[in-house]
């Protein structure tokens, strides 16, 4: 249910989350952190924790891909 949930919300990344993303990443204890060419999205309580995401996305790919990425951090790994 969880890994569906965050693959639905994250498939259209756009560079950073709009609404729906932001509900899922809260529910989820994530925060994005926005850089200049790259962001952040990592755990709120261990902000060590996180996964690199492109500030302008070029594959299609892209949220499928951030969502794996997330996914796998929400299991503990990195």
């Amino acid at each position: 249910m969880r890994e569906r949930e965050i693959k639905t919300s994250l498939r259209n990344w756009q560079g950073e989350p709009y609404k729906r993303q932001r509900k899922t990443l809260k529910k989820y204890k994530l925060e994005f952190e926005k850089g200049r060419k790259h962001g952040k999205i990592y755990l709120a309580e261990d902000p060590d924790r996180y996964v690199t995401v492109s500030s302008t996305p070029s594959c299609p790919y892209t949220g499928r891909k951030i969502a794996m990425d997330i996914i796998r951090l929400l299991n503990g790994g990195n």
